[in-house]
């Protein structure tokens, strides 16, 4: 990989976006007040002639992006290995498809980056709903790299779409490790000696949509992380096998389904707080511990966390 001193290079997969979504994505990519940019917009779906088009129309309107479509699909992390190989940038730079990055995202954390000397960072960000509508601030995460180091012992502190990095950061890859990569990674890069830390500034605007607070799967991502971190805790590298036999051990379905209802409570609870309605918050956080004892681990964890800043 040849890299251009200055560019950053954005990797911005696409799949089944709503075509609003991405198109609202992409626009805020290029509408950076930082020029020097290179954008990989990677299709992982090709048949799906709506966004293709749309790709296709931004790469003739601007020529710092390229549209790369994968012949079947591969999955985002075999997606983001394409990307980090066909990268020239000297820094890295995460996107969603469903995102929208505020205009001098890149600027501010550029800018953090090398006053910081880390080597990836990320951001707070504002969660909004699939029709845009604000719900709630990640803004509760801790900043410096020691705190930052403390926290993953408990959580993924660094919100994956908010990622800013030098190139050799990302030189070791995503590994498919069962539902978390992004969490695998930041581990793998704190023990291979990298420094992380978050920008203190809101960056993006990530959606939550309603079938990401109920889906399945998210007891079996909590589970993935309590192996995960029980690994790091001790200063070793997470074997992907072992991961699957642990989750495998301690998955049932009426868990999972407890743990997804749970999470849905969550998140109404915070969004309710966030609107002043103290009791009503209360209530659905209160249901929401009584519903999943796993999704009460990952709420412990989630305060461990933020005790670190």
């Amino acid at each position: 990989m040849e890299v251009n001193n200055g560019l950053v290079t954005v990797m911005l997969p696409l799949y089944r976006e709503r075509l609003e979504h991405a198109e609202a994505a992409i626009r805020s990519i290029v509408n950076q007040t930082y020029r020097n940019l290179e954008v990989l917009l990677f299709l992982d779906d090709p048949e799906n002639d709506q966004l293709r088009q749309l790709a296709c129309d931004f790469e003739r309107q601007d020529g710092r992006i390229r549209l790369i479509v994968n012949e079947s699909n591969i999955g985002l992390t075999a997606t983001l290995n394409r990307a980090i190989k066909a990268a020239h940038g000297q820094y890295l730079c995460r996107m969603d498809g469903d995102d929208v990055s505020f205009a001098n995202r890149i600027e501010l954390q550029l800018g953090y980056l090398r006053k910081t000397g880390a080597d990836l960072v990320g951001g707070f960000c504002e969660v909004i709903d699939d029709d845009g509508r604000f719900l709630y601030n990640v803004d509760n995460i801790p900043v410096n790299p020691q705190a930052v180091k403390r926290a993953l012992r408990w959580n993924n502190c660094v919100p994956h779409p908010t990622w800013l990095g030098n190139a050799s950061a990302f030189e070791g890859g995503y590994r498919s490790f069962p539902l978390c990569e992004d969490y695998d990674f930041l581990v793998r890069a704190e023990l291979a000696g990298k420094t992380i830390a978050n920008c203190p500034v809101v960056v993006l605007k990530y959606r939550m949509s309603k079938c990401s607070i109920s889906r399945m799967g998210l007891f079996r991502q909590y589970l993935a992380q309590v192996y995960l971190t029980s690994n790091y805790g001790h200063g070793r590298l997470a074997d992907i096998d072992e991961a699957d036999a642990y989750i495998a051990a301690r998955y049932s379905e009426s868990k999972d389904n407890g743990y997804c209802v749970a999470n849905g409570l969550f998140n109404e609870g915070l969004k309710l707080m966030r609107e002043h309605h103290l009791l009503a918050a209360a209530s659905k956080l209160f249901a929401c511990m009584l519903r999943s004892s796993g999704y009460r681990g990952k709420v412990f964890r989630l305060l461990a966390a933020a005790m670190t800043r």
